[in-house]
């Protein structure tokens, strides 16, 4: 059974003959555990979509399922603690709080829910991503690569089972960048995570073992990897 699953996706703005379809009737289904990479040139709808599938934007029609739960049938209140439960977002602009430490920005959902961070967890994330003596520090303090780490950790800790990230490498050189993508690979194998990143580096898009690509608001192709090689 998918894990996500889009059916018959629209997503217009405007209306009439201003129309513009940035989704065009998107279907697609994603297994648990599955490293899926979204790619397409700019304005093709690959961040609307991973938009629509989070939460954040709402569609025209159609409906997202995630792990059997209709989020768009649920109520804004309920479509956020769903969301912030569930779902690990990662963005080109890291998303920290500014005047929080490493730490305080890994723990926040945490903090939201009224739970206790998983301190063992914490502690074992925050070595695999080389974060160990940086959870004091401010944002501010972090090279960019160092900051979209701890947005990763951020997401492994609160164990959330989905992770989005939109161009999570748009604002990297190539060495952080790869860098990056080996941290989404860490979190694929090690953590079991169900992975859908947006990426226009196809470089980076071959090295995961399902690549999508989206044109004018339609899944043009969906190949796996060994049909690349």
């Amino acid at each position: 059974m998918a894990f996500i699953s889009v059916k018959d996706m629209y997503k217009t703005y405007g209306s009439e003959k201003n129309a513009a379809h940035a989704l065009n009737g998107v279907s697609l289904s994603i297994s648990m555990g599955e490293f899926v990479v979204l790619i397409g040139k700019s304005g093709s709808g690959k961040t609307t979509l991973l938009n629509v599938i989070s939460g954040l934007s709402v569609p025209s029609s159609g409906e997202v399922l995630i792990n059997n739960t209709s989020i768009w049938k649920l109520s804004d209140k309920e479509r956020t603690v769903f969301r912030r439960k569930n779902i690990g977002m990662v963005y080109q602009d890291y998303s920290l709080i500014p005047d929080f430490t490493v730490k305080e920005n890994i723990e926040l959902p945490s903090y939201i829910d009224n739970r206790k961070m998983d301190v063992y967890l914490y502690d074992s994330v925050l070595e695999l991503l080389e974060l160990k003596d940086k959870d004091d520090k401010f944002p501010n303090e972090l090279s960019g690569g160092e900051q979209q780490r701890v947005a990763f950790a951020r997401a492994i800790v609160n164990k959330t089972k989905l992770l989005l990230a939109d161009e999570p490498t748009g604002n990297l050189d190539s060495v952080s960048a790869q860098e990056i993508m080996n941290i989404l690979k860490r979190c694929w194998m090690e953590f079991g995570m169900t992975i859908l990143m947006v990426t226009h580096d196809l470089d980076l898009a071959k090295q995961a073992p399902r690549i999508l690509t989206i044109k004018d608001g339609i899944i043009e192709q969906d190949l796996k990897v060994f049909e690349l090689l």
